[in-house]
């Protein structure tokens, strides 16, 4: 049943950094993140060298903080030291391989079978998106290689390196560069994978969702026509809040995740945009090179998207679970019986509150906060070019 969950590269991911239930090895997750730290570190060594020319600094930030950020998110997502996020994941995970076990109505299944697809779609396009990033990187070096001498050769992202290694000469240069690209690709779908899997959990719970309202449905019919049979009622009253309950705290455990997650990816990839933005309108008034403006003008592209991503799964997360309350409260439960109007009134109460995704735990994750994200970076690039 693995396959109705996620798409074979979000499994083999999930499964190599130790992230899937039965797969517990970090070989993955240290190779990823040690691979990354290593070239993070001559990255990080470079600022320190050009650090009094802003145009420099702000083109080796940009890659340091995608690094950063992609090392954060994986590490928030699969470390043990996070116990309760990574059980969390464990129980995500399992619940979704048990409902795709254990789903027995047509209904049911129909939905989560749209909403699977829906998903496999977005995971498709997310990994698209993010390596479409890879190529703006590739170009520069492979045109420095063949056309520059050795001394002007440019690497995919700003490094420096000890004096006494002579890092532009063969075959030193082709290993980090090589280096690079296996870090670049790593990085880039490290972020894919998190929002891939955003993507699968919000829309499993969107299944869930359309559960509890079949339910409803049942419910409501079995009140309104069976009056005399209690053991009946009782039945599906169970079943009511049984499968109410799952979806609440499936819901709850997609947003305990994610809270943490969204905070290191917007707030640091606003930054990035900022930074991105600057050198994308310095390169368009300087006359730059052609290269570095589409890098810059892509990356501004992807990180908007994939914030406005973020607000629009938690704000189709909490319309679909303010739906549903707005859908008990309309099933008319005051024709009932007064036992079962009692329940639904204890039923009415947990819905009161609706699960929201929130920016840890600082705001709301909707399109309002996506609205948000835009106005203060246009705030924070006009600063920066106040500085300049």
């Amino acid at each position: 049943m693995d396959d109705e969950i996620f798409i074979r590269p979000y499994q083999i991911s999930l499964k190599l950094v130790g992230a899937w239930p039965g797969c517990a090895k970090l070989s993955g997750f240290f190779f990823v993140t040690g691979w990354s730290s290593i070239l993070l570190f001559f990255a990080l060594w470079n600022t320190t060298e050009v650090y009094e020319n802003l145009d420099f600094l702000v083109d080796n930030l940009v890659n340091v903080i995608a690094v950063v950020v992609g090392l954060l998110k994986l590490t928030t997502l699969r470390v043990k030291r996070s116990i309760f996020l990574f059980r969390t994941l464990m129980t995500i995970l399992n619940k979704m391989l048990e409902d795709w076990q254990t789903m027995k109505m047509i209904e049911e299944f129909k939905a989560m079978t749209d909403n699977f697809e829906r998903s496999k779609w977005i995971c498709k396009s997310i990994v698209m998106l993010y390596n479409s990033l890879i190529l703006t990187f590739l170009l520069k070096p492979a045109i420095s290689y063949m056309n520059d001498s050795v001394e002007h050769r440019e690497y995919l992202a700003p490094v420096s390196f000890p004096k006494f290694m002579d890092a532009k000469q063969s075959p030193m240069y082709e290993i980090i560069t090589a280096g690079e690209i296996v870090t670049t690709f790593l990085c880039l779908n490290s972020h894919a994978l998190i929002e891939g899997l955003l993507a699968s959990s919000v829309l499993h719970a969107c299944s869930k969702v359309d559960a509890v309202r079949q339910e409803i449905v049942k419910f409501s019919d079995v009140c309104r026509t069976q009056s005399g049979d209690k053991m009946l009622k009782l039945t599906a009253i169970r079943r009511l809040v049984n499968v109410h309950v799952n979806c609440d705290e499936f819901s709850e455990n997609v947003e305990n995740i994610f809270t943490v997650i969204s905070f290191f990816h917007i707030s640091l990839l606003t930054l990035m945009q900022v930074l991105s933005g600057y050198m994308f309108i310095l390169n368009l008034e300087e006359g730059g090179e052609i290269l570095q403006t589409l890098h810059h003008g892509l990356i501004i592209i992807v990180i908007l998207v994939s914030c406005g991503y973020y607000c629009i799964a938690g704000e189709y997360l909490t319309n679909q679970n303010e739906l549903l309350n707005v859908e008990i409260y309309n099933c008319f439960w005051t024709e009932f019986p007064v036992p079962q109007q009692k329940a639904i009134k204890f039923i009415l109460a947990k819905s009161q509150r609706p699960v929201r995704l929130t920016f840890g735990k600082f705001d709301q994750l909707n399109l309002l906060c996506l609205t948000k994200i835009i106005k203060t970076s246009f705030s924070y690039l006009s600063l920066v070019r106040q500085v300049h």
